[in-house]
């Protein structure tokens, strides 16, 4: 945008507004107190004309609804590299648009209405007008490579583990905070890698080339289990929240209805709660997502 146009389109705004948004001084702008409290506002608002103008560029592109997605990486690997490329073969009229966000966004994207589903835990604060619809529980476990001295025992506890070095998801993830507790109950005192992470390259080049053991949600783990790193038989203390969604209460949009009934059937017949998949660690995520635009 032009400096005229930009100025212009200012104006307008604070027109509207009935209030200066900016001082304008020698030098340029100085934004006003009044103009401080509305920034919020007007940006989400220009993030709604923008999701606007995406929504209208794919619904002449032939789109027969469009379904804005939002979920956590938990739910990323567990829920969506499974159900997203067969959603999309039946259903080739629909546009999903999928973000991956922090838990701590769930709460601002359903006060700004900025997507239609939240994958998510069951420990979410529910807005109103929402509602949490489970999908699959999930637990904390244990991973190594298989050439690990570890792997293939039938039975462990936490202190056969002790001399071999952790790798942790960050500290502010409930894993974390579960595997300290587990710890402290136990009276032991781990080696930790100095490095906290859930990026699949690294935990996979840590635990496979340094021998060291990985604590995290198998939800997260599903794409790596069986194909590339071994879980091992032991029982860890601390229990996950399910993963699932929060909906609206009223769900107007067809194609989102059309989703959600599409997440009950794969809830019922193929998710890793099932007992195939959970012993073949969950073998259709490895497939991977297929492109979702031509």
């Amino acid at each position: 945008m032009s400096q005229p146009s930009a100025t212009q389109a200012l104006s307008k705004l604070e027109s509207i507004l009935g209030m200066a948004i900016f001082d304008r001084h020698a030098r340029g702008l100085r934004i006003t107190p009044e103009g401080a409290t509305l920034l919020p506002a007007i940006q989400r608002a220009v993030e709604a004309l923008q999701v606007l103008a995406k929504d209208t560029v794919e619904v002449t592109q032939g789109a027969v609804g469009v379904v804005r997605i939002a979920g956590i990486s938990a739910a990323s690997t567990s829920v969506l590299a499974s159900v997203m490329p067969t959603l999309m073969l039946e259903h080739p009229e629909l546009w999903i648009e999928y973000q991956e966000v922090d838990a701590q966004r769930i709460s601002e994207l359903c006060r700004d209405d900025m997507a239609d589903l939240l994958l998510c835990r069951s420990s979410v604060d529910v807005p109103e007008n929402y509602e949490f619809v489970s999908l699959l529980p999930d637990q904390n476990c244990v991973y190594c490579s298989y050439e690990h001295p570890l792997s293939g025992i039938s039975e462990l506890t936490l202190e056969s583990c002790i001399p071999f070095t952790w790798v942790l998801p960050p500290r502010d993830t409930a894993s974390h905070v579960a595997f300290t507790q587990w710890c402290e109950s136990q009276s032991v005192q781990p080696k930790i890698a100095r490095i906290s992470t859930r990026a699949f390259p690294v935990i996979i080049e840590m635990v496979r080339k340094f021998g060291m053991l990985y604590f995290g949600p198998r939800s997260h783990m599903y794409p790596l289990e069986a194909a590339q790193l071994r879980r091992l038989n032991l029982q860890v203390n601390g229990e996950l929240a399910e993963i699932g969604y929060l909906r609206r209460c009223e769900v107007r949009n067809p194609a989102v209805r059309q989703v959600i009934s599409y997440l009950a059937h794969w809830t019922e017949t193929s998710s890793p709660t099932q007992p195939s998949l959970m012993a073949s660690g969950f073998e259709a995520s490895t497939h991977g997502l297929r492109p979702l635009r031509p």
